[in-house]
C-alpha cells in the first residue's frame, strides 16, 4: 500500500462510476497491487495509463519505475504516446509498427541515435515518443531516402539491429550500478499472505453486516415461533422427534444457502488472486476461517432463544453443540455444492439437496427400520442431527414409552457421540473435498 502511494485511501471502498470511490489513477494502482501480492518475478501490463489524466499516468509509471529500482522484478508495459517524462522512465524500448513488425528494440538511450542514423533526426523540444509514432506512420520524410515509405523501416532495422542488440536488455542505469546494490525481493511468508487474505475477508464480512442482520433476525424469529409452538414441559415421544426435525431442517437449509452465497462471492476475487500466483490453499483457508463466524452466530442465536423459551430437559450445552454441528456440517455441504454445480444452479440445487436430506432422508419419517437399508440415510445431516437432539432429550426421560419408541426408531443412547462425530467430521470432510473443485474454479 505504501509502495503504491495508496496510504491515504487504504480504508476506502474502491467503488465504481455509479457509486463513486477512489480515483482512476488510484484504482489502476490497486489493480497493480493485486498482481504484486503474489511477488511475481515479472509483471506484464497492457496500456496501464490508458484512460488516465497526465498526472495519474505519471504517478502510475513512476510507481512501476520505483518497483524496478527496488527489486529484481521485470516489468513489461505497452504504452501509447507517453509524454517525455514517462518515456524517460523506461530502460528498454521495443517499437512496433502496424502488423506487429519490429522497427527498433534496445536501450532507451539508443533509440534516438538509431533513428538519426537512418535519416530521422528528432527536432528540438520534440517528444521522442510522438516523433517515433510519426515516423512509423510515414508522416516524417527520410533525409537519406526521398522515396521512403513506412514499410522500409522493417528492412532498415534488420540491417542495423546487430549494432544495437548487444546489452539491449540492461536497465538504463546498469552501467552505474555497483554489484549487489539492488536488493532482491524477499519472498512473502505464507503466514503473512494468509493474514492479509483473512483481514480482507473479515473486512468484507463487516461491510455486509446489513445482510447478516437479516440472517440473524430471520433465525431469531423462527426460533421464537418454533419454541412457543413446542411449549415448555414434558413432551411426547413424537413431539421431541418433530421438534428435532424442524430444528435440523431450518438450520440445515439456511446454513447451506448462506454457505453457497459466501463461497460464490469469494470465488469472484479468488480467480483474480490465484491468477496473481497466490496460493489457492491460502485463499480457501482464509475464506473458511473468516466465514466461521457466520456458521457460529446462527446456531448461537437460535439455541439461546429456543432453549430458554421451550425449556427442553436436556442441558443447554447438549442442545447447542448439536445445533452447531448441524450448522457446520451443512455449511460444508453448501461449499461443496457451490464449487461443483454451475453458478446459476448452485442455490436452487442447494435448497433441493438440503431439503431432501432434512425432510425426506432424515431417519424419522420414514423411520430407519422401514428403509431397505440404513445406509440410504447415512450421509444425511438430519439423520444424525435428529437422533442426537432426540437422544439428549430422551436421556432425561425414564419410562417405558420412551424406551419403546427408541426401539421402534432403532435409536440407542450410545449413538449420541457417533452422531456428533458425524456432524463435526462431515464439516471437515465436505470442506476437504471442496478444495480441489475450488482450486479448479479459481485457476480457471
Amino acid at each position: 500500500v505504501n509502495l503504491l502511494g495508496l496510504s491515504l485511501v487504504r480504508n476506502t471502498v474502491v467503488g465504481n462510476p455509479e457509486k463513486g470511490g477512489i480515483s482512476g489513477g488510484e484504482c489502476r494502482r490497486v489493480s497493480i497491487g493485486l498482481e504484486l501480492a503474489g511477488c511475481p518475478p515479472m509483471l506484464i501490463l497492457d496500456e496501464p495509463t490508458t484512460g488516465l489524466d497526465a498526472v495519474s499516468a505519471d504517478r502510475v509509471m513512476r510507481c512501476l519505475n520505483y518497483l524496478c529500482r527496488k527489486s529484481e522484478m521485470t516489468i513489461i508495459a505497452s504504452i501509447h504516446q507517453p509524454k517525455s517524462s514517462i518515456f524517460d522512465l523506461f530502460d528498454n524500448v521495443h517499437v512496433l509498427m502496424k502488423g506487429g513488425h519490429v522497427v527498433f528494440s534496445g536501450r532507451k538511450n539508443a533509440v534516438l541515435p538509431y533513428f538519426n542514423s537512418i535519416g530521422f533526426p528528432i527536432p528540438k523540444l520534440e517528444n521522442p515518443a510522438d516523433f517515433m509514432i510519426d515516423v512509423i506512420s510515414g508522416l516524417v520524410n527520410c533525409k537519406q531516402n526521398q522515396a521512403f515509405v513506412a514499410e522500409d523501416l522493417v528492412g532498415m532495422w534488420l540491417e542495423e539491429k546487430d549494432k544495437y542488440s548487444e546489452g539491449s536488455l540492461k536497465r538504463a542505469d546498469d552501467d552505474e550500478q555497483q554489484p549487489g546494490l539492488r536488493s532482491t525481493p524477499a519472498s512473502t511468508s505464507p503466514f503473512r499472505i494468509f493474514f492479509v487474505l483473512y483481514k480482507k475477508d473479515v473486512l468484507g464480512w463487516v461491510r455486509s453486516l446489513p445482510l447478516k442482520t437479516v440472517d440473524i433476525l430471520t433465525t431469531a424469529i423462527f426460533a421464537v415461533i418454533l419454541a412457543f409452538n413446542q411449549g415448555a414441559g414434558v413432551k411426547a415421544f413424537d413431539d421431541v422427534l418433530y421438534m428435532s426435525m424442524l430444528t435440523n431442517l431450518y438450520m440445515g437449509m439456511l446454513s447451506v444457502v448462506w454457505a453457497i452465497t459466501l463461497t460464490l462471492h469469494r470465488l469472484g476475487s479468488a480467480e483474480r488472486e490465484a491468477g496473481a500466483s497466490i496460493s489457492t490453499a491460502l485463499i480457501f483457508t482464509a475464506a473458511d476461517v473468516s466465514h466461521f463466524a457466520d456458521h457460529l452466530i446462527r446456531p448461537t442465536v437460535y439455541s439461546i432463544l429456543y432453549y430458554f423459551i421451550a425449556l427442553p430437559r436436556m442441558s443447554f450445552w447438549e442442545f447447542y453443540v448439536v445445533v452447531t454441528g448441524v450448522a457446520l456440517s451443512c455449511s460444508g455441504l453448501g461449499e461443496l455444492i457451490a464449487v461443483i454445480l454451475p453458478q446459476n444452479l448452485a442455490t436452487v440445487g442447494g435448497i433441493i439437496i438440503s431439503f431432501a436430506f432434512g425432510g425426506l432422508l432424515n431417519g424419522f419419517s420414514p423411520p430407519i427400520p422401514d428403509l431397505p437399508s440404513e445406509w440410504i440415510v447415512f450421509p444425511s445431516y438430519a439423520r444424525w442431527g435428529i437422533e442426537a437432539l432426540s437422544l439428549a432429550e430422551y436421556r432425561q426421560y425414564n419410562d417405558w414409552k420412551t424406551q419403546t419408541g427408541m426401539n421402534n426408531m432403532s435409536y440407542k443412547f450410545s449413538n449420541w457421540k457417533w452422531a456428533l462425530a458425524f456432524l463435526f467430521g462431515s464439516a471437515f470432510v465436505f470442506r476437504l473435498i471442496s478444495f480441489p473443485f475450488f482450486r479448479k474454479r479459481a485457476l480457471n
